[in-house]
């Protein structure tokens, strides 16, 4: 059995994704909005460095900080 078929007898059976079930309780989608959020605000900031052929050290000396790490 692949995920995908192991995907559709959790279905099938009435369960609920991870994300489902969170997002019954108002208070924790929204804490997983502002997550997600800041993952894609994250994954902007890699994907520019990336464009732009920087590392991480090469940030950090951008706006004079210590590289991490």
């Amino acid at each position: 059995m692949d995920a995908d078929e192991a995907r559709a007898r959790r279905r099938a059976s009435g369960r609920k994704t991870l994300e489902e079930g969170i997002r019954q309780d108002s208070e924790r989608a929204r804490e997983l909005d502002e997550h997600l959020a800041e993952l894609r605000l994250e994954q902007q900031f890699l994907d520019a460095m990336e464009h732009q052929h920087m590392t991480a050290a090469d940030l950090a000396r951008r706006v004079k900080r210590q590289p991490a790490g």
